[in-house]
């Protein structure tokens, strides 16, 4: 969207936290500890990112992928 958009015409790090708590189920997540995000290639206006996720205990990982495959964003979000 226009509004994840930064001034170099890519997606803006600080979305990138917004865009994953929507991958989060409501009926498991009680609270959000924390965030751990790394940051690896930018995403730029008009490409399309997949988000890839998994789960273990109370952590849910995510990484994102251009359209191309590079990998944008890995993360852990660390559940109460």
């Amino acid at each position: 969207m226009y509004s994840d958009i930064d001034y170099n015409m890519h997606m803006n790090n600080t979305r990138y936290a917004d865009m994953l708590c929507d991958f989060l189920p409501l009926d498991e997540v009680d609270a959000l500890r924390g965030f751990s995000l790394s940051y690896l290639n930018e995403a730029a206006y008009g490409h399309t990112v997949s988000v890839l996720g998994g789960k273990q205990e109370n952590i849910r990982y995510f990484r994102t992928t251009d359209e191309e495959g590079t990998p944008c964003l890995e993360a852990q979000l660390f559940l109460a």
